[in-house]
């Protein structure tokens, strides 16, 4: 069975999950590839067969979903990691701008350290260090969550 690429990367994936899925208990094998476009004619046919030859030799250009079965608790926990190191940083870019909003230079990872942090909020006026406080608390709780999960 081929199914057409849809466009862009995220619902592919996504689309490959749920075929997995779906399909994975009927079949004794199933491969969903990433497929590059065939030069010459084109017909569903062909192009078919062209795919399970490829499959066959072993020579399929890329693999787009590997079976869940196979170190899924690392992959979910390597997903996590990156989406709390991306916060992260988004959280601490933002700090760094409040600062820079209000004509404080700021500079390298001391803003975000806890041991001087009261001298930068007090730089702050008081509406600024409410928010600069969230912030903080935010960053704290993202960098708390980033401890090793295994």
């Amino acid at each position: 069975m081929w199914f057409e690429q849809g466009s862009g990367r995220r619902p592919r994936v996504l689309q490959s999950a749920w075929l997995y899925e779906t399909l994975s208990p009927h079949v004794d094998e199933l491969v969903v590839a990433g497929v590059t476009q065939s030069r010459g004619l084109k017909s569903d046919k062909r192009d078919a067969y062209g795919l399970a030859e490829k499959l066959r030799v072993g020579n399929l250009d890329k693999i787009v979903f590997k079976s869940p079965r196979q170190f899924t608790r690392l992959r979910e926990l390597s997903r996590i990691h990156m989406t709390l190191v991306k916060d992260a940083v988004r959280v601490q870019a933002r700090i760094k701008s409040l600062y820079r909003s209000r004509g404080i230079l700021v500079s390298g990872e001391k803003v975000y350290g806890t041991r001087h942090r009261d001298d930068w909020q007090k730089q702050l006026c008081s509406s600024a260090q409410t928010r600069a406080t969230r912030l903080y608390d935010h960053l704290d709780f993202l960098l708390w969550e980033q401890a090793p999960m295994l």
